[in-house]
């Protein structure tokens, strides 16, 4: 994970997991009934051919923009972990990293 993070990689490589948390997300219900989770699918399939098509032809994808807090603390993780070597004391390096996930 150290690396993954230092190497601003994504948190997890287990595909399945990244493709639950993306449906999860364009639900953004909890319980939908059979009607909305049809036409959710549907728009989820509209979506990834639309990815694919643009990947086959060299376009980069179109995503959401990361919520900006997200955004600063990934920022402030990676430069921490890239620092990792100048802490001498690792329990301070364990402080400022909890300090920054607690923000």
């Amino acid at each position: 994970m150290f690396e993954r993070t230092r190497d601003g990689l994504p948190h997890t490589n287990n595909s399945v997991e990244a493709f639950y948390k993306s449906l999860n997300t364009h639900f953004a219900v909890n319980h939908p009934n059979t009607w909305q989770a049809i036409d959710k699918m549907q728009r989820l399939q509209r979506s990834l051919d639309c990815d694919i098509a643009d990947m086959l032809a060299g376009r980069p994808l179109k995503r959401c923009k990361p919520e900006p807090l997200c955004v600063r603390r990934n920022q402030a993780k990676q430069l921490i972990v890239h620092e990792y070597d100048t802490y001498t004391d690792k329990i301070e390096f364990l402080r400022v990293m909890s300090i920054n996930l607690s923000l």
